[in-house]
């Protein structure tokens, strides 16, 4: 784990059959600045309103519900999500509108077919999400505290 890498402590929260559901401490960072929150899925939260993320492991069996834990999410991760949410939809607006300009098409039109591209990328972002969420395994567990 590198000094970059996003770090939190939490407690186990529930176990399912393909990883286990963790309620962040308040003291271990907040998610509402956090560029990619949307990966993680911080919008769920516990009858204390604390976030909940999933963490993807095959051996569910070592934990029980109520054990302390540190995750962890990558560099590599962060920048990955960083660039799928953020720097690719932009580049493709403005090469879709530069490239409609070019084509003698309106300063209007060429904006409507940039928010066009734009659009039908975040459709295929949601259409491959499952996908996306195996590839990137999301936050990792790196030690148990208790």
């Amino acid at each position: 784990m590198s000094d970059s890498s996003m770090v939190h402590n939490g407690t186990v929260a529930d176990i399912t059959l393909h990883g286990l559901k963790i309620a962040l401490h308040e003291d271990s960072g907040q998610c509402g600045s956090c560029s990619i929150k949307s990966f993680c899925k911080p919008h769920e939260h516990d009858k204390d309103n604390r976030n909940i993320i999933d963490v993807t492991i095959s051996a569910t069996d070592k934990f029980s519900i109520g054990d302390e834990v540190t995750v962890y999410c990558s560099e590599r991760q962060q920048t990955a999500a960083m660039i799928l949410s953020l720097a690719l939809p932009c580049l493709l607006l403005v090469a879709a509108v530069l490239t409609a300009l070019a084509a003698d098409i309106s300063e209007g039109k060429s904006a409507c077919c940039g928010l066009a591209v734009t659009v039908a990328y975040y459709a295929l972002l949601y259409a491959f999400r499952r996908k996306l969420r195996k590839r990137f395994n999301r936050m990792k567990i790196c030690h148990r505290l208790s």
